[in-house]
């Protein structure tokens, strides 16, 4: 069987720092107090003199397949008798799960777990 696949990856970051004035240590004077603007917020840390203001990421995939049996009258044959015998071959797999009236404990459970997950999620779809 003959497929093509595509995959495509990609990953973006975006960030934006902000170099602060920095006065360090010492005394400041200010001649007109009450026109001045509050000095409790000025940087006083020379180690730190630059703030990130944001930083983000973002990350994007994108995986598809293509059977290339769909591009020939023969290769959809082939798909559409694989899908007929689906059926048949799930049949033969779901004898080898577990069941829930099985005499064995532990399959028991593990049917029964199996079904009611089965069932939920049938659920799940028909009232979403």
């Amino acid at each position: 069987m003959s497929s093509l696949s595509y995959s495509n990856s990609r990953n973006l970051s975006y960030e934006a720092t902000k170099t602060l004035a920095t006065i360090g240590e010492g005394s400041l004077v200010i001649k007109d107090k009450d026109s001045s603007d509050d000095t409790t917020r000025l940087n006083r840390d020379t180690a730190s003199i630059n703030k990130e203001l944001y930083s983000s990421s973002l990350a994007s995939s994108v995986d598809a397949g293509v059977d290339m049996r769909l591009f020939s009258g023969q290769g959809r044959n082939e798909i559409e008798k694989e899908y007929r015998e689906m059926n048949k071959n799930m049949a033969t797999i779901a004898k080898t799960l577990p069941n829930e009236n099985s005499y064995k404990k532990a399959e028991a459970i593990f049917g029964y777990t199996w079904n009611f997950n089965r069932l939920r999620q049938s659920w799940y779809f028909t009232y979403k």
